[in-house]
């Protein structure tokens, strides 16, 4: 077979180097790409909740779902929540035989979801004592986008940090090649 000048050997020397390398610079690598990664799942876990989450009235639930990225890798943490205290009983549901709702949240629900004014206080009323008595099942759009978001984002995680260690790798090989 003929020989290719531009072809080069890497022999176990050089990849003893190489592996060394990756290991000492591993943390970095991972560093560099844990923010956008961390980005990228907050927002497809917070896209996810939203789809899950009700309308209600004025749609403020919904719009104040938000997401929240804090701290450095590794201690690097992303949040999916919302401000509204109303969120958590959306979220988990109402017991039975616990305190009322409260009745302006609903008479408002009344008249602009079921389009009744006249005696709307009355029906609110009506509505905030069966919530009451009865309670009502939890929507559980948090837990259920977590259900469906995590192995998307274990994958995204697990692609990204694959495809730059392999781009590393690439690097460092060509490095060696042109010594």
């Amino acid at each position: 077979m003929a020989s290719n000048p531009d072809f080069f050997q890497i022999d176990d020397e050089d990849i003893e180097q190489l592996l060394e390398l990756l290991e000492r610079d591993y943390e970095e690598v991972v560093a560099q790409e844990a923010g956008p990664l961390m980005k990228a799942s907050v927002e497809l876990a917070r896209a996810e909740v939203v789809a899950r989450t009700p309308v209600g009235v004025a749609g403020n639930l919904r719009g104040s779902i938000a997401g929240d990225i804090r701290g450095r890798w590794p201690e690097l943490e992303g949040e999916v929540m919302t401000p509204l205290v109303y969120g958590e009983v959306i979220e988990r549901g109402r017991q039975p035989r616990q305190k009322w709702p409260p009745q302006d949240a609903i008479e408002l629900w009344v008249r602009r979801k079921l389009g009744i004014s006249d005696g709307a206080e009355q029906v609110a009323f009506l509505i905030a004592r069966k919530i009451g008595r009865k309670g009502f099942k939890g929507r559980w759009m948090f837990r259920e986008a977590a259900k469906i978001v995590r192995p998307q984002i274990n994958q995204l995680w697990k692609d990204q940090l694959i495809a730059r260690v392999v781009r590393e790798i690439t690097r460092r090989i060509e490095a060696i090649g042109r010594e």
